[in-house]
């Protein structure tokens, strides 16, 4: 989240940040300085895509396998 992102208020991603971890729900939480809404900057979106990958491959590595991926033949 950009640290002063004028659309959406920096305080309600801390709360909802807060909130799934006291749920133990997988959920990561980035706070990039300087930043808006919008990052600026090729390392800033690197930064913010960095971090969405790599979330949504740690869930994807805790998933349960699907039943179709557990058969043999």
């Amino acid at each position: 989240h950009g640290e002063i992102d004028w659309r959406v208020p920096v305080g309600e991603s801390r709360r909802f940040f807060a909130a799934a971890k006291k749920l133990n729900k997988p959920v990561t939480y980035v706070e990039v300085p300087g930043q808006g809404h919008s990052f600026k900057g090729l390392e800033a979106q690197t930064l913010a895509w960095q971090k969405r990958l790599d979330f949504l491959q740690s869930v994807a590595d805790h998933a349960p396998c699907p039943r179709w991926k557990l058969r043999t033949r």
